[in-house]
């Protein structure tokens, strides 16, 4: 993998002189190329047919950067459920998305899941950083060329 590590860096820096306005270039331009990078070695670690998804999510979580990305957003979560939202303590007024109320998923586990059956390791993993990159970042901004709902319920 160290032989691909120069192009990941030239990628990477693209992207961050794009979202910074360089060529006329926004936020969404550095995403859509930090995306396709991250797709691009996890496609070279697992080759084949299997789900770009589950590579582009593996890839996050064994190779993390600043951020862990199997950190739950407990906002996004408690919109799916009544009692993981009371359990969570989040307020029905305003979700804002600053990463301040996110927990592990071990944690939102013993809050949740004593009284709340309907999520199981797989739901709340859908909530993780690395999830709602794929599908949130990645996905809106390749296939519509604009965040998904989670990422308009931050700007907002």
């Amino acid at each position: 993998m160290s032989q691909y590590s120069s192009w990941v860096a030239e990628k990477t820096e693209l992207a961050l002189a794009l979202a910074g306005g360089c060529c006329r270039g926004t936020y969404a331009d550095g995403a859509v190329i930090l995306c396709a990078t991250i797709s691009a070695m996890a496609a070279i670690l697992w080759p084949g047919d299997k789900n770009d998804k589950k590579r582009f999510v593996e890839a996050l979580i064994r190779f993390p950067c600043n951020l862990d990305p199997k950190i739950v957003s407990v906002p996004l979560l408690a919109e799916e459920c009544d009692v993981c939202r009371r359990r969570l303590q989040v307020s029905n007024k305003a979700f804002y998305l600053t990463g301040e109320s996110d927990k592990t998923e071990g944690q939102v586990k013993n809050l949740c899941t004593p009284l709340c059956s309907h999520f199981c390791k797989t739901p709340i993993r859908g909530f993780s950083y690395a999830h709602l990159l794929y599908k949130e970042v990645r996905c809106g901004f390749v296939h519509e060329y604009r965040p998904g709902i989670a990422q308009l319920m931050a700007i907002n």
